[in-house]
């Protein structure tokens, strides 16, 4: 009889220990409403707040960058010549 008590005991510190690490373990993985596993993941409230929406904008921001060419070389004013002449017709020493 007293090796069935201490069976009957044995088994029940058993299953004790195994529903223990099993809600240690249902606690460790989260804070929760109290059903355990990750809570539901917040929805964006307006575009400002979804993380998704702002890195496409970035991208393509920066892809619009890259597509616009640099600044475009100056317009020639209308005083200027463009065949490397000063205004008195001469050719200037920079490009004779």
């Amino acid at each position: 009889m007293l090796r069935v008590a201490l069976f009957l005991v044995l088994l029940g510190a058993l299953v004790w220990a195994f529903f223990w690490v099993l809600d240690r373990r249902r606690q460790a993985s989260g804070p929760g409403d109290g059903s355990g596993g990750r809570p539901a993941p917040r929805r964006p409230q307006g575009p400002d707040d979804d993380e998704d929406f702002l890195r496409e904008l970035d991208r393509k921001r920066r892809h619009d960058q890259r597509k616009k060419p640099t600044d475009p070389p100056p317009a020639p004013r209308p005083d200027e010549p463009t065949d490397g002449s000063n205004a008195e017709g001469e050719q200037t020493d920079e490009n004779a």
